[in-house]
């Protein structure tokens, strides 16, 4: 079957049968039914119900796509996950410590810790940092200076086609320092504002504040988050499972009329 533009950013092609590709296959199929839904939301070809199921669909992209990413280039913690879920005796009513959060494994914590973790990459490598302190998280500092801005060094010297996509113009025009900064950024703004309509903090008509056209924007600017991020993962060193350039660059055509390109 095959995959959605997202979910082939995010996921790249899987192939054996090990844990890590097993898991990405089963997160690219359920982006690829939540992409399905938003697509018919963003084109307007359903209507019903965009108020109350899009600020849900928006966010689980999200998050979806950025477990992907973090699995394919630093797979440990999503394996783990998935090992404790194999157990007998996981149990659906209990709280999982060691999940998947937003905060944790994907925003990370910024602040330094013993020398490892600071805003400051001088003081992220000290030589008092402890273990402990360097994050793993998808964008944290640390995978700033190991990964994200290595790879889209890599990408602004090999991409092609930089006027046809916006997406790729605006990562041509970004400092690679402050890549991870401008998507943190954006999505520590972009993820609470949809949570406010998941957990029922609106005590209001939905509709008053998430009427159509505010969710159809926030549903582009989900899929442009991580579509961005998707897309530079495939000039990480490390990440596995990546799609060559014309495969990203025929994805990014798929998707043009959900995104801003």
């Amino acid at each position: 079957m095959a995959r959605s533009p997202l979910a082939q950013l995010a996921c790249g092609r899987p192939s054996g049968s090990g844990a890590l590709s097993e898991t990405l296959n089963n997160i690219g199929s359920n982006i690829d039914k939540y992409y399905s839904v938003a697509s018919d939301f963003i084109n307007g070809r359903r209507k019903s119900l965009i108020s109350e199921f899009g600020p849900y669909l928006g966010r689980i992209m999200i998050e979806l796509s950025s477990t992907a990413i973090l699995a394919r280039i630093d797979p440990f913690r999503v394996l783990v996950v998935r090992k404790i879920q194999e157990q007998p005796d996981f149990d659906l009513n209990l709280s999982i410590p060691s999940r998947i959060e937003w905060a944790g494994d994907i925003i990370g914590n910024n602040s330094p810790k013993g020398g490892g973790q600071a805003s400051d990459s001088s003081k992220i490598w000290s030589v008092t940092a402890k273990k402990d302190g360097f994050s793993r998280a998808l964008l944290s500092e640390t995978f700033s200076e190991i990964y994200w801005r290595p790879a889209v060094e890599n990408f602004i010297d090999s991409s092609t086609e930089i006027d046809k996509f916006t997406l790729i113009s605006e990562i041509h025009r970004i400092d690679p320092e402050k890549f991870v900064t401008s998507i943190r950024g954006r999505a520590m703004q972009l993820y609470p504002s949809l949570s406010k309509g998941v957990h029922g903090e609106v005590l209001l008509p939905i509709e008053t504040l998430y009427d159509t056209s505010t969710v159809q924007e926030s549903l582009r600017e989900s899929i442009q988050l991580v579509a961005k991020l998707g897309l530079v993962s495939h000039w990480i060193e490390v990440s596995q499972y990546k799609i060559p350039q014309s495969r990203v660059l025929r994805n990014l055509e798929n998707m043009k009329g959900l995104i801003n390109d």
